[in-house]
């Protein structure tokens, strides 16, 4: 498969970010108990992908001890970030800077996502679009977590979609750096997939879940099965 193919699938793959978010444009009013669902779906959706898909990548690598060291850095990061960017704790900032955490965690979920189109594609061709196809799946409800705080934040839809389409833009980034240097350097996507798990992992229970706690714990409970939910569907069907 030729590289701007390979690049073109993982594109597509990408920009279904914006999809996921576009879902949510038609919603006017956000009542504590909606706020409280989406972002439980979004603390779903993100613990999710780390358990059922970099987890199994990451296994496939190996567990050595720097994709430890990298997902204790990634956390580190994140709450590194909270110190210093914390402050104004009107309504809106507070969901405008969990919609930022959110695109940063999924932004850097994107990039080992982009490598590991790549090292599919090295290893068994076939395999490359089913792969793709599950991450397109996956990436829809990642963009609605992403929308949903900067929806509530009132910021414009159409910087949003802007936002989301650079982030779209990282995963072929990762699949081009992917198909580069895999064969060279094949430890590579390991620290990449840590220091993303780390993020992701921080911004649920460091940030999202304590903060949807406070509108209503049952629906951030629900939304949080939801959110699991849907990345079970599409992990099922992307292998049919």
């Amino acid at each position: 498969m030729n590289t701007s193919f390979l690049l073109l699938i993982s594109l597509m793959a990408g920009i279904s970010t914006v999809l996921g978010a576009a879902l949510l444009f038609g919603k006017k009013t956000w009542t504590n108990k909606s706020l409280a669902i989406f972002l439980g779906l979004a603390c779903g959706v993100m613990t999710a992908v780390v358990i059922i898909d970099i987890l199994p990548m990451v296994l496939i690598q190996g567990i050595h001890i720097y994709t430890i060291v990298f997902f204790l850095l990634g956390m580190f990061c994140m709450w590194l970030q909270k110190k210093i960017f914390e402050g104004d704790d009107s309504r809106d900032s507070k969901f405008m800077r969990l919609g930022y955490y959110i695109l940063f965690g999924i932004a850097w979920h994107d990039f080992p996502e982009g490598m590991a189109i790549a090292s599919v594609e090295v290893l068994k061709a076939e395999y490359t679009w089913p792969v793709a196809f599950g991450i397109l799946l996956h990436n829809i409800p990642e963009g609605m977590a992403i929308a949903a705080p900067l929806l509530i934040a009132k910021m414009n839809k159409i910087k949003i979609i802007i936002m989301l389409s650079l982030v779209a833009l990282i995963t072929p980034l990762g699949t081009l750096i992917g198909k580069l240097t895999l064969d060279s350097f094949p430890y590579l996507l390991g620290p990449q997939l840590g220091f993303a798990a780390g993020v992701m992992m921080y911004i649920v229970y460091g940030k999202l879940f304590p903060e949807s706690s406070r509108f209503s714990r049952s629906n951030t409970v629900i939304g949080f099965l939801l959110g699991w939910m849907i990345i079970i569907l599409a992990t099922y069907w992307s292998s049919c």
